[in-house]
């Protein structure tokens, strides 16, 4: 009678552990689902405002066990990542004020579109490699020097003093800083700067020119 009772505790214990395990399970893997499309909505701005990370977790909780049937399991778990990621990615609205989300979710289609995605990069890969090219760019362009004599050689370096090479955006950046700087010596020469134009404003006027003209 005795080992009845003990094996009946034994099993309900085991049975208790194993759904208190799955549980967990679950929740853990909710988490990272919501984790990860809280990061993506953030970047693309579309967290409401005033929404907190409670708030979106209990919202997000609740999409994903109803989209599940009542279950946050794992196939629900990689449809709902896959499909926050693609969104990131094809959300060609997803401006919002954040530049770079809508400039590399351009970039993305294209290469997409001329089969220049590395085989096996997943978007959130190309994304980070992306950023990381506009943000050297950026710095590049902030603030270049003025020119101090017409240069009217093409070649651009493609390699900082240190030999580190630069990226694809700076090397781009750099190309329209040697031609906005060849534009500002000419028409300095010829008098065409209007009156109080420095050459930052020379520049940025410029650079935004040929960026729009997808040099």
């Amino acid at each position: 009678m005795g080992m009845n009772i003990l094996a009946a505790l034994v099993t309900a214990g085991g049975l208790a552990f194993g759904l208190a395990g799955t549980a967990q399970a679950e929740t853990n893997s909710t988490m990272t689902t919501c984790s990860t499309q809280y990061k993506a909505d953030k970047a693309a701005n579309k967290v409401p405002a005033g929404q907190t990370w409670s708030q979106y977790y209990s919202a997000c909780a609740a999409k994903l066990k109803a989209d599940a049937g009542g279950s946050t399991t794992t196939t629900a778990t990689t449809t709902a990542t896959t499909t926050t990621t693609t969104a990131a990615a094809d959300d060609s609205t997803a401006t919002g004020g954040n530049t770079t989300m809508a400039t590399c979710s351009a970039r993305y289609k294209a290469d997409k579109a001329a089969n220049k995605v590395p085989e096996g990069q997943t978007w959130p890969k190309y994304y980070s490699a992306c950023a990381a090219d506009l943000k050297a760019a950026s710095a590049d362009e902030a603030n270049p020097p003025e020119p101090s004599k017409v240069d009217t050689s093409t070649t651009v370096a493609t390699a900082d003093k240190n030999g580190k090479p630069y990226t694809p955006g700076q090397i781009a950046a750099h190309k329209r800083i040697k031609e906005c700087g060849q534009m500002w010596q000419t028409d300095k020469a010829a008098n065409k700067i209007p009156t109080g134009q420095t050459w930052p404003k020379y520049w940025s006027a410029c650079n935004t020119k040929l960026k729009a003209a997808g040099n």
